[in-house]
């Protein structure tokens, strides 16, 4: 399900976390901390409260088990350039 950085989708007050959201993480501990900045602007009075989904550090566990976190290199040159 299409949804913005709020965990918004297109129809006034229905929202998407977790596995069926385009966060693009599928993970646990992500979707209990979405959830959880969801509730601080619902009932908390945050209102600009958002899940930060720049550095969430995910592993494969593979062997060798691989762990990953920030941005691919692409994606380094295009924020901060080649040098």
């Amino acid at each position: 399900i299409d949804v913005n950085a709020y965990q918004e989708t297109g129809v006034e007050g229905l929202y998407c976390l977790g596995d069926c959201s385009t966060s693009g993480f599928e993970l646990t501990p992500v979707a209990i901390a979405a959830g959880r900045r969801l509730a601080d602007r619902l009932f908390g009075g945050a209102t600009e409260a958002k899940l930060e989904y720049a550095n969430i550090a995910t592993v494969v566990f593979s062997h060798p088990p691989i762990g990953m976190i920030g941005l691919t290199e692409d994606q380094a040159i295009h924020e901060f350039g080649k040098e």
